[in-house]
């Protein structure tokens, strides 16, 4: 079984279930793509009640996610941040064990390598890094602001994006003077 063809299974499921057998028979294997992915669908889908199985697909996702974190583009960081946040305020992950700070970590990883952020992309790890009330670093926050500001797409924008980012810089207590 390719990348492809686990992604498409990953797409295709309807059922929790489903996404822990995947990552359970491929977790290992797993590219940073279908680590995304498969962390997306715990997101989406219906946990069970004892959420045994769920938590064990997670840990092993948390392993897959820290194997490829260098890989990872500004895309990856946000959406899995994004994941993280929602998975932890809906109470189904409880201690990330440092992973978010390591995430955090690769984000200034590539804002110092000059990587271009896509606007959703900034605008759901500001909300991620709120939702998870984390403490920021305020050189990260300069650093996305530089990004957003020096970003050639900036004016692609939407007004959502720019209301969430606006929004998260507020919650996270961030006050910029002049």
């Amino acid at each position: 079984v390719d990348d492809r063809q686990v992604s498409l299974m990953l797409k295709q499921c309807t059922d929790v279930r489903e996404v822990v057998d995947i990552v359970q028979e491929h977790g290992p294997k797993l590219d940073r793509a279908n680590v995304n992915g498969a962390l997306g669908c715990l997101v989406r889908l219906r946990w069970s009640q004892d959420k045994k199985d769920e938590r064990d697909a997670y840990k092993i996702l948390d392993s897959r996610i820290r194997d490829v974190i260098g890989e990872l583009d500004g895309r990856g960081v946000s959406n899995i941040l994004h994941s993280l946040a929602k998975l932890q305020s809906s109470y189904r992950v409880r201690d990330l064990g440092g992973l978010d700070t390591e995430l955090v970590d690769r984000t200034e990883q590539l804002l110092r390598g000059r990587e271009e952020f896509k606007p959703q992309e900034l605008s759901s790890l500001m909300w991620a890094l709120m939702k998870m009330e984390m403490e920021v670093k305020r050189s990260l926050v300069d650093a996305v602001s530089r990004n957003v500001l020096a970003n050639s797409s900036a004016r692609l924008f939407s007004a959502q994006d720019i209301a969430n980012f606006l929004w998260a810089l507020a919650k996270l207590g961030v006050q910029y003077e002049g």
